[in-house]
């Protein structure tokens, strides 16, 4: 809760630097920063695991190992 709460009040702060006519577009783009920030905040670990995780070796990051070998296992125990 204190990430979720931290990404909304930077939305907001993000969005008040912004310059816009009416409320109702203010209201429109601080959502959809929101929904952006907390997306990649929830999802950003899975896509470590699934694409980062499995293919470090196009990066030139030294090998970590997935659990038994396989990251759909890693996958499963994140959900």
């Amino acid at each position: 809760e204190i990430v979720n709460w931290c990404l909304t009040q930077l939305a907001i702060k993000l969005t008040q630097w912004e310059n816009h006519r009416t409320q109702t577009e203010h209201e429109t783009h601080m959502l959809s920063k929101v929904l952006v920030l907390k997306f990649i905040c929830t999802y950003c670990v899975l896509y470590y695991t699934a694409f980062f995780k499995h293919h470090q070796y196009l990066f030139g990051v030294t090998p970590m190992e997935c659990w038994k070998d396989d990251c759909i296992l890693d996958l499963q125990w994140q959900l």
